[in-house]
Protein backbone atom coordinates (compact mmCIF):
# COMPACT_ATOMS: atom_id res chain seq x y z
CA UNK A 1 0.00 0.00 0.00
CA UNK A 2 2.46 2.51 1.23
CA UNK A 3 4.48 1.76 -2.50
CA UNK A 4 1.63 2.05 -4.17
CA UNK A 5 0.68 5.55 -2.44
CA UNK A 6 4.08 6.73 -3.02
CA UNK A 7 4.01 6.02 -6.61
CA UNK A 8 0.65 7.82 -7.21
CA UNK A 9 1.78 11.41 -4.82
CA UNK A 10 5.07 11.31 -6.12
CA UNK A 11 6.80 11.15 -2.95
CA UNK A 12 7.18 9.37 0.38
CA UNK A 13 6.45 11.84 2.34
CA UNK A 14 2.87 12.70 1.23
CA UNK A 15 2.22 8.71 1.45
CA UNK A 16 3.51 9.02 4.85
CA UNK A 17 0.45 11.56 5.92
CA UNK A 18 -1.60 9.66 3.43
CA UNK A 19 -1.52 6.19 5.04
CA UNK A 20 -0.15 6.83 8.56
CA UNK A 21 -2.52 9.95 9.43
CA UNK A 22 -5.84 10.21 6.36
CA UNK A 23 -6.34 6.72 6.44
CA UNK A 24 -7.20 5.94 9.91
CA UNK A 25 -9.40 9.06 10.38
CA UNK A 26 -11.06 8.39 7.46
CA UNK A 27 -11.87 4.62 7.65
CA UNK A 28 -13.14 5.96 11.51
CA UNK A 29 -15.29 8.17 9.95
CA UNK A 30 -13.82 10.87 11.80
CA UNK A 31 -14.16 13.54 8.15
CA UNK A 32 -13.61 16.59 10.50
CA UNK A 33 -10.59 15.67 11.95
CA UNK A 34 -9.26 14.56 8.49
CA UNK A 35 -10.15 17.97 7.46
CA UNK A 36 -8.04 19.64 10.06
CA UNK A 37 -5.34 17.42 9.11
CA UNK A 38 -4.76 18.38 5.38
CA UNK A 39 -5.60 22.01 6.55
CA UNK A 40 -2.41 21.45 8.78
CA UNK A 41 -0.57 19.74 6.65
CA UNK A 42 -0.91 22.07 4.13
CA UNK A 43 -0.13 25.11 5.70
CA UNK A 44 3.23 23.19 6.69
CA UNK A 45 3.53 22.21 3.14
CA UNK A 46 3.37 26.49 2.30
CA UNK A 47 6.02 27.15 4.21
Amino acid sequence: LFKLASNYLGNNEKAVFAIQELLPLLSGGKIKEAEQAILEEFERFKK
